[in-house]
């Protein structure tokens, strides 16, 4: 669910938006992938491919699996600042001092002719910083590169 300024909508997002893995060799494959239609680039890091382990790929395929079935619910984080999408504040901007998970709300600090007034808003009215599915679903990983065989990002070209 993601709130919009047409009230909370169901999504679908990609963890990693034009991007696709890929397992090849990198010395023979890299030319041919380069130049594969709708790939736009060959992700380089300083002019160097990043490799990434089979291992790595592997913990996301089994950290991601279950999430087909998973609904991820957006919320704003207390102290974050909102605007106020519906009503009479709309437009306005907010402060997040508590949120309420259970009833899909939050409570906010808001400055009314010039004195701070709390309020209890649902999440449907307030806009805030959305998160992407990747800050859902993903945790920092200890050790990335551990060696081993590695498969390389290339970078699609946008529809």
């Amino acid at each position: 669910m993601r709130s919009t300024r047409h009230g909370r909508r169901w999504s679908t997002e990609s963890l990693f938006p034009n991007y696709v893995f890929a397992n090849f060799v990198l010395e023979s494959g890299l030319e041919k992938i380069s130049y594969t239609p709708a790939v736009k680039m060959v992700l380089r890091f300083g002019g160097r491919v990043p490799e990434i382990p089979d291992t790595v790929i592997e913990d996301l395929r089994r950290s991601l699996s279950g999430l087909d079935s998973r609904v991820l619910t957006d919320a704003p984080m207390e102290a974050e600042e909102v605007e106020i999408a519906h009503g009479v504040f709309a437009g306005m901007k907010a402060s997040v001092t508590r949120v309420l998970p259970g009833k899909q709300r939050a409570q906010i600090l808001l400055e009314v002719m010039g004195r701070p007034v709390s309020a209890e808003l649902s999440l449907d009215l307030v806009l805030f910083n959305r998160k992407d599915a990747a800050q859902f679903a993903l945790t920092p990983a200890e050790s990335i590169f551990a060696g081993g065989p590695a498969a390389s990002g290339f970078d699609l070209a946008s529809p």
